[in-house]
């Protein structure tokens, strides 16, 4: 969960709380790291599955609404650039102002 709360810059309070709703709803499940006892992860349950599988279309039309058709497909590729183009300063900034290390894909269980 400690990736999960850096991706999502949010505390590890707010994470605790956010994911416990959504345990008590049933649509995740927590569990301790065999690994390392001191790590939890947290998935999805199959009825999260469900309900991701049944609001990415709504999700996917109301981005499509709000994002995409207020630019032309000229202005919509500038925007693309440029959001890469920021996303790849800010894993530069990252990568020399932090301990390096691969939160995005490492599947280790660390506190």
């Amino acid at each position: 969960m400690t990736e999960l709360k850096d991706a999502a810059v949010i505390s590890k309070t707010g994470l605790t709380y956010q994911v416990r709703q959504l345990e008590e709803v049933g649509l995740v499940r927590r569990r301790v790291c065999e690994s390392d006892g001191r790590g939890i992860l947290a998935g999805l349950t199959p009825h999260g599955w469900a309900k991701v599988r049944e609001l990415a279309p709504k999700h996917a039309t109301l981005l499509h609404e709000l994002f995409v058709n207020g630019l032309d497909r000229d202005r919509f590729a500038a925007l693309a650039e440029g959001l890469a183009a920021l996303s790849m300063h800010l894993l530069i900034l990252d990568r020399l102002t932090s301990v390096p290390r691969d939160r995005y894909a490492s599947h280790e269980c660390a506190g």
